[in-house]
Order: C-alpha cells, then sequence, then structure tokens
C-alpha cells in the first residue's frame, strides 16, 4: 500500500508534482494466524479496500491458506456473509476487553479496510451430515410403541384373570346355592369373610402363623323351626334313577316353599 505527498500550489511557487512516497505493507497472513479452533476448517476470508485492493485466504483451523488476489468464495455462500470494517472489528475488540490498537488513530476515510467471511465447500463435508437425529427419533418411537405394548399385554392380562376368577365366583356361588338353601349359603359367605378378617388381624401381630390353622372354631350353622315336616323315604333304584328322582323332589320341594313364603 502507498501514498503519495504532494506540494500545495497555494503555498508554493513550485508547479503541482509528487513531493514524495510513502509505502508500507500489512501481512495479512500474521494477522490471521491462530485465531480459529483446530475444528474450525474451510473458513474463506475475503479482504478488501477501497483502494482497490482484493485478495483470498482460506482459514483452515491456526493454518491460513493465500488463494489468490480475487474474491474466490462459493458464490452458493453468499446468504452466510459475515461483513464488518476493520475500524469496527478494533472497537469491538477494545469494547470487550480484549486486544486492541494503541498506536496512531487510523483514518477512517483513506483506504477503509473491510472483511468478509464465508463457508466454503470441503471434501469431506459429509462427514457434518449424520443421520444420529432420525436413529434418536426411531429409536424413541420404538422405546415408546414397545414400552405401550407392554402396558396393553399386563392390561390385557390381568383383565382375562379377573374374567376367570369371576367365572369362579359365579360358579362356585351356583353350586352353593344349588346345594344349600339361600340363608344357609349367606351365612356360609359371611363366616368366611369373618375368618379371612381374623387370619389378617392375627398376622399383624404375630411373625409366623401356621397355613390352614383355624382361628376359631365356627358355630354350626342350624335354625330351630317350631313345627316342620320330616319325610323318611326309601328309593330302590339305579345310581342314576335315584339321583333324578331325588333332583326331581328336592325341585318341588323349593317351589312350594316359594310359594309358601318359607
Amino acid at each position: 500500500m502507498g501514498l503519495r505527498a504532494t506540494h500545495n500550489h497555494q503555498l508554493s511557487d513550485y508547479r503541482f508534482g509528487t513531493a514524495g512516497l510513502i509505502i508500507f505493507t500489512i501481512y495479512w497472513r500474521e494477522l490471521l494466524v491462530n485465531i480459529l479452533p483446530t475444528s474450525s476448517v474451510g473458513v474463506v476470508v475475503v479482504i478488501e479496500s477501497t483502494c482497490g485492493d482484493l485478495f483470498t485466504y482460506q482459514l483452515d483451523g491456526a493454518v491460513p491458506t493465500y488463494l489468490g488476489p480475487h474474491d474466490l468464495h462459493d458464490t452458493a455462500y453468499d446468504f452466510l456473509e459475515q461483513k464488518a470494517q476493520l475500524i469496527d472489528i478494533m472497537e469491538t475488540a477494545k469494547k470487550d476487553g480484549g486486544t486492541s490498537y494503541t498506536g496512531l488513530p487510523l483514518n477512517e476515510e483513506f483506504c477503509v479496510q473491510s472483511v468478509r467471511i464465508y463457508p466454503s465447500r470441503l471434501k469431506d463435508e459429509e462427514q457434518y451430515v449424520s443421520n444420529d437425529p432420525m436413529i434418536f427419533a426411531v429409536s424413541t418411537a420404538m422405546i415408546f410403541v414397545f414400552t405401550s405394548l407392554v402396558f396393553t399385554t399386563y392390561d390385557l392380562l390381568v383383565a382375562r384373570r379377573q374374567r376367570l376368577v369371576n367365572n369362579m365366583a359365579v360358579a362356585s356361588t351356583s353350586i352353593v346355592s344349588s346345594l344349600f338353601p339361600e340363608e344357609v349359603a349367606q351365612k356360609l359367605y359371611k363366616e368366611r369373610q369373618q375368618q379371612e378378617q381374623q387370619e389378617i388381624n392375627l398376622r399383624s401381630f404375630l411373625v409366623t402363623s401356621k397355613p390352614n390353622q383355624p382361628v376359631a372354631s365356627s358355630k354350626p350353622i342350624a335354625d330351630l323351626y317350631e313345627a316342620t315336616t320330616v319325610l323318611f323315604a326309601d328309593l330302590a333304584g339305579s345310581p342314576n334313577g335315584v339321583f333324578q328322582m331325588l333332583e326331581t323332589l328336592y325341585g318341588a320341594f323349593d317351589e312350594i316353599a316359594k310359594r309358601r313364603r318359607v
């Protein structure tokens, strides 16, 4: 970069002409060394000035590489451009408490330096393209589906077990109802519930208990009828015939008892 000094023709009798030439050099490569971490590669830096200077560097980590004296960035990444003037960058660094320029003030009108930054298409660009998000999403969905299936299966098994228990209870109730009158069946149920409650209370006080040990002797299920009829009969025949006869008689007795509200 050069500056030309000239005489002021209003203050001198000499003709207007060049009085001197000042040339100074900025080593941009030295300024770009070690400003990025090693993981940042393929960063293209275009440096230009209002005096017509234009050249391009590529930063691969801490190492800058000179690409040429023109704007050589990939135009496909123009929408990602980051641009700033050198003076603005220095002022920002000074405000942030970083390293700042402490020399003579820089002229803000003559040969203003600006920096434009772009990404570049790397040879190993595909290493930054990963299917991990899709894998994580599919894995999460599969876990959710598996958990839903487990809970659904568990619910179906519990419902099936409940149906079996209900069917067994209904069958047991039918058997008891067919063998005993309704009042006797109700007393049997109440006695069984009381016995189970007594066993639970006993376990809460005792550490060990013997299985199938009766907690207390149950009262006999019997009612006193002062006026009743007792039938003594001798049925002869085959076992199947006698059994059918007894069922017929018991059925008739039940119908008569219901009619008479006995």
